[in-house]
């Protein structure tokens, strides 16, 4: 999940710097494929669920995101990473409910998510009025929800393998 965690931001540098159809898919697919792994993981591990269900959850969120770009012109793209947002929430829910180690962790994170995707979302707007413009902060927000989101998941793997 790190590398993967590393290679999300090696992605973003990559596209933004070098933008053309190569660097986007350079950008895209490791956060598409530390979501999936993600939500594998919390699936198997801290849920619990077998393999069936784990590979369920990891096709609700691609076919979501998928049905998604359809709508990636509104909102400068805010519709495509929606999913990712749900995932955070959904999962800090269960979080939550089953009382897991640092509890509102991920809702914490899925908090951190919507402004960041707001962030994201005024870029284009920001932009003409403060050149630097907002998607930075965008950037910089879902570096750090991929971080509490992680820690969420390691306090409770942690936690559930010292029970067993």
């Amino acid at each position: 999940m790190i590398g993967l965690d590393v290679l999300v931001g090696v992605g973003s540098i990559l596209w933004h710097t070098y933008p053309n159809d190569i660097t986007l898919i350079v950008d895209v697919v490791p956060i598409v494929l530390f979501i999936m792994w993600y939500v594998w993981l919390y699936a198997r591990r801290v849920m619990a669920v077998g393999p069936l269900f784990a590979a369920l959850f990891v096709f609700l969120f691609v076919s979501t995101t998928y049905l998604t770009l359809q709508y990636a012109s509104l909102l400068h793209g805010a519709p495509v990473y929606t999913p990712g947002l749900v995932v955070v929430f959904l999962v800090g829910l269960y979080h939550l409910a089953t009382q897991k180690p640092a509890k509102l962790t991920l809702i914490a994170a899925a908090g951190v998510y919507l402004i960041a995707l707001f962030f994201r979302t005024i870029d284009n707007e920001v932009c003409p009025v403060w050149p630097l413009g907002t998607h930075f902060i965008w950037h910089s927000l879902i570096g750090f929800v991929t971080y509490i989101a992680a820690r969420g998941l390691i306090l409770a793997w942690r936690l559930k393998d010292q029970s067993v």
